[in-house]
C-alpha cells in the first residue's frame, strides 16, 4: 500500500511543474462608413494572459493606438473597438495589432494582421506563397509573389511578424513583377526563444492612385521546441522530485526492515 501512495503522489506533483499554455486568436471586423474597427481577443489555453496591451499599427497613420487591459483568462474574450481615420487615397490596405501579455513571470507578444478596405476595391493582382527553411532559432523565408494581371507591377514585400524576431536582411523587399510571371522574396530572420509564431507576409503596391494590399497568414515553427509542453526547467525539477520521491522510498524500506527485524 505504501508503494501504491507514491504513484499518487507523483502525477500530483508533475501537475505542479508542467508549464500552461495561453493560446490567443484575435479578429477584426471593420465597420463601413462610420471609421470602426473591432479587434475581439480570446484564450483557448488553459493559462491566464494578464498585462494586456494592444496596439493598433496602421501604415497610413504613425501614431499607434494604445489599448490596455488586465487579463484574460482561459475561455474567455475581450472587446476592443479602435475609431480611425480613413487614409488619403482609397484602397486595400494591411495593418495589425500588436499584443502584448505576460505569463506568470514572462512575456510574450502576438501579432494579428487585418486587412481594410476603402472607398472602390479594384481585384489585387497579386497572390502570396511561402517556404520557410529553419535551423535552431534561424529562418529563412522564401515568398512567391505571383502576378495574375495584364500589367506589370512594382510591389512591396514585407512580413508582420512579434516583436520578438530580429533581422539579418531588409524588413522590405522591392519587386518588379511582369505580367503572368513570379518573383521571389528572401527574408533571414532569427527569435530570442523557441516557440510556435504567427503572423502574415503582405504585397502592397500602388496603381493609378489606389492602393492595393493582399497577405497571406505564416506559422513559424522552431526547429529546437520539443513540442512536448515541458521546458528545461521544469524538466530538471519534475528529475529532482523524482530523486526525491525514490530516497524517501528507500528511506521507508530501510525503516520498515529496520522494524520487522527488532
Amino acid at each position: 500500500m505504501k508503494n501504491a501512495a507514491l504513484f499518487f503522489i507523483v502525477p500530483f506533483l508533475f501537475g505542479v511543474v508542467y508549464s500552461g499554455t495561453v493560446t490567443l486568436t484575435g479578429a477584426c471586423t471593420q465597420q463601413s462608413g462610420n471609421g470602426l474597427v473591432i479587434f475581439n481577443l480570446s484564450n483557448s489555453g488553459n493559462s491566464t494572459a494578464s498585462a494586456i496591451s494592444v496596439i493598433l499599427n496602421l501604415p497610413w497613420h504613425n501614431n499607434f493606438e494604445n489599448y490596455s487591459a488586465g487579463s484574460i483568462d482561459p475561455g474567455q474574450a475581450l472587446r476592443f473597438n479602435a475609431m480611425i481615420s480613413a487614409p488619403q487615397s482609397n484602397g486595400s490596405y494591411v495593418s495589425y495589432f500588436d499584443v502584448d501579455y505576460s505569463q506568470s513571470s514572462s512575456e510574450f507578444s502576438a501579432v494579428f494582421p487585418c486587412l481594410l478596405k476603402y472607398g472602390s476595391n479594384a481585384p489585387n493582382n497579386i497572390t502570396l506563397s511561402y517556404q520557410i527553411h529553419s535551423s535552431g532559432y534561424d529562418y529563412t523565408v522564401n515568398v512567391y509573389a505571383h502576378n495574375i494581371g495584364a500589367s506589370a507591377i512594382n510591389d512591396n514585400i514585407s512580413l508582420i511578424l512579434p516583436s520578438g524576431f530580429s533581422y539579418s536582411s531588409p524588413k522590405y523587399v522591392r519587386l518588379t513583377i511582369s505580367p503572368f510571371t513570379t518573383a521571389n522574396a528572401s527574408f533571414q530572420l532569427s527569435s530570442a526563444v523557441e516557440g510556435s509564431y504567427s503572423g502574415a507576409i503582405v504585397s502592397n503596391y500602388n496603381s493609378d492612385g489606389i492602393n492595393y494590399a493582399a497577405m497571406t497568414g505564416i506559422s513559424i515553427v522552431s526547429t529546437a521546441s520539443s513540442g512536448n509542453g515541458y521546458n528545461f526547467i521544469d524538466l530538471f525539477y519534475a528529475f529532482l522530485i523524482i530523486v526525491i520521491l525514490l530516497m524517501l522510498m528507500l528511506i521507508l524500506r530501510a525503516i520498515i526492515i529496520k522494524k520487522s527485524k527488532s
